[in-house]
């Protein structure tokens, strides 16, 4: 829905693959996008048309009505969870369909031209990669090319995975790849008929070094712990806000709470929070490289490249155990904890903020990085895809 310099895990995953991809011999790669760059109103801004990204060609096309978030945000909350309901306890769900076409009509972005161009020039292509299910481009497009579609959902456990045009993505898509165990083991679960075309893909991520350069706002030398993100209340930011007071409060301890991101208007920054803002990649790395603990404490994630990031650094991260994806990660890596309430929150938090913590679990924070290391590796990402553009093209070795 978004491509280029935008902030978002999926367009960031997008962007990674496209970059990828097309620097890979015998494959030609185009995005199709939006002139969208805000996620929330999907507003023009850029230009309409062809542009060349990191030498990806990158087709936009604008958006034909801008979103009213109040709009959204009412329909949204009347009939998300009752269209869930309904889809999971009653046959014949055809009747909710109209709802649901609402209801992602609502969500976004619209493109006319954009859905236009797949259906009338599909013929020149040998495959589709669609990233996320939960957005128009992908719900209105990918029945178009059904059969030379890769569906990267980025699937979290949420209402809209029991819709009837949820499920008809996944019955309608050549192949799914999955992020995560954790999210391939969400899709089985949710859609069995889909088990026997979808793949654990992964997503690699860049082993990088820290920038010398400090982001504004964080004094150096202070201890902290880091969110790295959307700064937004579906991020769990406001949960974060309340449980950091808390623990500062009953232990006394002067450790700072970083947010680095955009932050929208469904939060309000306390003074004691330091906000840098938007980072760039390597300001970011040096943050993270800089962190005592890298948090993560929203429910709905299909990946999570901060917590990759921050084991690929040596850092620990505390996660939200209600995203079973997040979760998983505490299953695989030693250096990854997960909490269900304050206290275990203080709890772990309190512990890997000691002074000695970090060289005391050496050993650990080295296994969790062998981990990202063998598991994201683009290699593996890129063989994959290409076997899976080849199959459908009739390709054999």
């Amino acid at each position: 829905q978004r491509y280029g310099d935008v902030v978002g895990g999926a367009e960031l995953l997008a962007r990674q693959y496209a970059e990828k991809l097309n620097a890979e011999p015998n494959i030609n790669l185009e995005v199709l996008t939006t002139t969208a760059l805000d996620y929330v109103s999907w507003k023009n801004h850029f230009r309409e048309g062809e542009t060349t990204i990191s030498g990806v060609r990158v087709l936009r096309f604008r958006t034909n009505y801008s979103r009213n978030i109040f709009i959204f945000r009412t329909f949204h909350h009347l009939t998300y969870r009752v269209l869930k309901y309904f889809n999971l306890h009653f046959a014949g769900r055809g009747w909710l369909r109209p709802f649901e076409r609402i209801w992602y009509f609502l969500q976004g972005p619209n493109s006319k031209e954009l859905i236009s161009y797949i259906k009338e020039n599909s013929a020149g292509y040998d495959g589709f990669i669609f990233v996320t299910y939960l957005y128009a481009p992908t719900v209105f497009g990918l029945p178009l090319v059904a059969d030379r579609s890769i569906l990267v959902p980025a699937l979290h456990d949420e209402a809209s995975d029991y819709f009837y045009y949820t499920e008809i993505l996944f019955k309608k898509a050549r192949y799914i790849f999955a992020n995560t165990r954790g999210e391939y083991d969400l899709i089985c679960t949710l859609f069995p008929f889909a088990k026997i075309k979808t793949r654990v893909v992964g997503a690699g991520v860049n082993n990088n070094e820290p920038d010398q350069e400090w982001p504004e706002n964080v004094p150096e030398g202070c201890r902290y712990i880091l969110y790295l993100g959307r700064i937004s209340k579906g991020k769990g930011v406001l949960q974060l806000i309340k449980y950091y007071q808390q623990l500062v409060r009953e232990t006394g301890d002067n450790v700072k709470l970083v947010l680095a991101g955009k932050v929208d208007d469904t939060v309000r920054l306390p003074e004691e929070i330091i906000y840098t803002g938007f980072v760039s990649d390597t300001q970011k790395i040096k943050l993270l490289s800089n962190a005592r603990v890298v948090v993560n404490f929203s429910e709905y994630e299909s990946l999570s490249f901060i917590v990759l990031e921050s084991l690929l650094l040596f850092k620990p991260v505390v996660v939200n155990r209600k995203s079973k994806v997040l979760d998983y990660y505490t299953q695989v890596t030693p250096t990854v904890y997960s909490f269900d309430s304050y206290n275990e929150f203080k709890e772990i938090t309190i512990e890997l903020l000691k002074s000695e913590w970090q060289t005391t679990h050496s050993n650990e924070l080295a296994a969790s990085k062998k981990w990202v290391l063998e598991n994201c590796s683009w290699s593996s990402i890129i063989n994959q895809f290409r076997a899976a553009i080849e199959s459908i093209n009739g390709v054999h070795h």
